[in-house]
């Protein structure tokens, strides 16, 4: 979105004839609207030497500053015009633009204010307002100020793309579609509707006319970093991802400091299992712009990805911590809440899965358990989706609040307001995550749990709740947060209808087939390794690799071909795709054992495993994310197929092949050892989980009561 900078001169009617520096300012005007900057600036000086208090000239040759980058200069200028002609409206406008160019946005929205105040009508000022509001997140507001700039100027198609831009920010696709598809209409080609309007399309399941579209405004500027990049996202969205890589490549040829290019390139190439690659993009686009709490997050979370790299993923949440996590110590000392510790506790969670994700089949359990006499739930979601999972987390809260849309500052505000006593993260450092609300102390006790417990760094985060599996008293040094056990890392409650359990397949075939449900980033080259080793030492065996993405995705095919290079028959390899949660279980009939990934380890996907009579291997990591999936063996009592080191990992699994006994007779008994367990009771679990929040809450009232009024 683009400032528009108002270059005209005092308003003439019929009279005299027009002075000669009036003349002058009119040429120069011509001159500086004929792109003749030098020449303009030339008269425009001529005028001031002679006349220093000229408004005008003053005027214009800040609003030529500007447009050459020179802002404190306009600054400096327009104020001295605005100190003489006080009503003009394009004088504060364009004052306006100086300062926000500047980084000062609070002035900059005054002058706007001011120059709507003096003319109502200033469609300038109303886009220059827009512009900001969206640059600073408040999207609603900027929605009403081009809008209103829409019932004036009706056919301006930036204004147009602009608004277009925002409603497809809000998910209001078919507003943006009619505001895009009008200004595409008023100007053929327009590169940067197009460029939106694709993503529209995309997320409207139209994806080939969204191709269509991107195509169209990539081959009409082709050198415009925006058009390749959005290209790589709607290439990515339809399972396209290595195709979508070289889109952001392209893109960072034109543009190699565009922060946000690096960003998608990075996720991408965590999507195809390149993590390494991964990292280090997130590491440049930190570098381009180092004040992305998202970006910093994104790293983190691919760091817990790699080997080796858990040291590193500290010291990350750590730094994380010291740039983005001191934002509370400017928010309001003190909570407003009754320090009454057995009243009915508000508990607010906080997350982006508020939908059918495996996120949400660890936390929705608990929504569903609590004892609403104690518990009113409250629930901030920034998800952009909405299924059957969003409205019964709606039914089961007491409040509900769609946040994706508003600032970290707003939220914070709201969950105050609302009078929020624990507040639960459930993203960590995952998509969507709002650690910066949490940065700034929105709740008087604030906990991280389920979602994606790995810990978060934050030194304001008051508990990580998990079990001793996960994070045993030996390491809850390397945590921020204080470590609060519950009887097992995650609860589970399996959909109502669930496939049989049938026979380890291998009796049947004559051979064992190993397993994989992770998600493919998961899948590191020393996994890659372990597998090829293990389907090596095991001649007969197959593997079916089920990833959960689009058949015949690259990733997949990429993972086939590595383990091919590796000496793996690729014969030997099955590899299935995306499926109904119900198919997704049934396809474990079809394997004996499952082979977990490292060093981030299986959460959901182990316990669905377990839920179908099909033993894991495992190979226990350093943090959260490289225990999970021991912590749910050991709690079912099959710590034997929890290894130390790679090399056992291989043989556990070579001599799980070789006991068919074993896995019948674990086949046979697993699920119902996993619904009485901690994992299955649900209620148990919610209740510890409810004593832990109760204990938290009444240690914040005791302190509250210490402390002197």
């Amino acid at each position: 979105m683009k400032h528009r900078v108002h270059r005209n001169g005092s308003a003439r009617t019929a009279g005299p004839p027009p002075s000669p520096h009036q003349q002058m300012l009119a040429e120069g005007l011509h001159l500086h609207q004929a792109g003749r900057l030098a020449d303009a600036e030339a008269l425009y000086r001529r005028v001031l030497a002679a006349d220093p208090a000229n408004a005008p000239a003053l005027h214009l040759l800040g609003a030529l500053a500007n447009q050459v980058g020179q802002h404190a200069a306009a600054v400096e200028l327009i104020s001295q015009a605005v100190s003489i002609e006080p009503t003009a409206a394009s004088y504060h406008s364009n004052l306006g633009v100086a300062h926000q160019h500047l980084g000062q946005f609070a002035q900059a929205l005054g002058c706007y204010g001011q120059a709507l105040a003096l003319q109502p009508d200033h469609v300038d000022a109303l886009n220059n307002q827009g512009v900001l509001l969206q640059a600073l997140g408040r999207i609603p507001e900027a929605i009403v100020s081009f809008e209103r700039s829409l019932k004036l100027r009706p056919n301006h198609a930036e204004t147009l793309n602009n608004v277009g831009a925002l409603y497809l920010a809000l998910g209001q696709l078919d507003t943006a579609d009619a505001r895009l598809r009008r200004a595409l209409k008023l100007r053929p080609g327009y590169p940067d509707a197009l460029i939106n309007l694709s993503g529209v399309l995309i997320q409207q399941g139209r994806p080939d006319e969204s191709l269509a579209a991107i195509e169209q405004a990539v081959q009409a500027t082709p050198g415009d970093a925006r058009a390749h990049d959005m290209h790589g996202t709607i290439l990515r969205a339809v399972g396209r991802a290595e195709d979508a890589i070289g889109c952001y490549d392209r893109a960072l040829a034109f543009a190699p400091t565009a922060a946000n290019v690096w960003l998608n390139l990075a996720g991408t190439l965590q999507v195809v299992g390149r993590t390494a690659d991964a990292a280090n993009a997130y590491r440049q686009a930190l570098v381009h712009n180092p004040d992305s709490s998202v970006t910093h997050s994104g790293l983190i979370f691919t760091l817990d990805l790699l080997p080796d790299m858990a040291a590193e993923a500290r010291t990350e949440r750590r730094r994380w911590n010291e740039r983005f996590g001191q934002a509370w110590r400017d928010r309001p000392a003190g909570h407003p809440n009754a320090p009454e510790p057995e009243r009915p506790l508000r508990v607010g969670y906080v997350s982006a899965d508020f939908y059918h994700h495996s996120a949400s089949t660890i936390f929705m359990p608990i929504l569903r358990a609590h004892d609403r006499a104690q518990v009113h739930v409250y629930c901030y979601s920034s998800a952009t989706v909405s299924d059957a999972v969003t409205e019964e987390a709606r039914t089961l809260a007491v409040g509900w609040r769609d946040v994706a849309h508003i600032s970290d500052d707003a939220l914070a505000d709201l969950i105050r307001a609302d009078e929020i006593d624990v507040l639960v993260d459930l993203s960590g450092h995952s998509a969507g995550n709002r650690l910066p609300v949490f940065a700034r102390k929105a709740a008087p006790v604030q906990v991280t749990a389920w979602g994606y417990a790995t810990g978060t760094g934050l030194d304001v985060m008051d508990a990580l709740l998990i079990d001793r599996v996960v994070v045993p008293p030996t390491q809850e040094a390397e945590y921020a947060e204080r470590i609060v056990a519950l009887p097992s890392a995650i609860c589970f409650e399996p959909p109502a209808e669930l496939p049989p359990i049938s026979s380890p397949p291998a009796l049947a075939r004559g051979h064992v087939t190993f397993g994989t449900f992770n998600r493919l980033p998961k899948v590191s080259p020393a996994v890659r390794d372990a597998w090829a080793s293990v389907l090596l030492a095991v001649p007969d065996a197959r593997l079916l690799i089920k990833t959960g993405a689009h058949d015949g995705d690259a990733a997949g095919e990429q993972l086939v071909a590595d383990l091919a290079a590796r000496g793996v028959a690729r014969e030997r390899i099955m590899l299935r795709g995306q499926s109904t949660r119900l198919e997704h279980l049934a396809a474990h009939a079809d394997v004996d054992i499952v082979l977990d990934t490292f060093p981030h380890t299986g959460g959901v996907t182990t316990v669905e495993a377990l839920l179908m009579g099909v033993p894991v291997v495992t190979l226990l990591g350093e943090g959260v994310a490289g225990r999970l999936s021991a912590s749910f063996l050991t709690a079912l009592g099959l710590a034997d197929f929890v290894t130390a080191s790679a090399d056992a990992y291989v043989a556990r699994a070579c001599q799980a092949a070789a006991d068919l006994g074993r896995l019948a007779s674990e086949r046979a008994t697993l699920r119902a050892r996993l619904l009485a367990s901690p994992i299955g009771d649900t209620r148990a679990y919610t209740r510890a989980a409810e004593d832990a929040y109760r204990m938290l809450w009444r240690e914040w009232c005791a302190g509250r009561a210490s402390r002197p009024s």
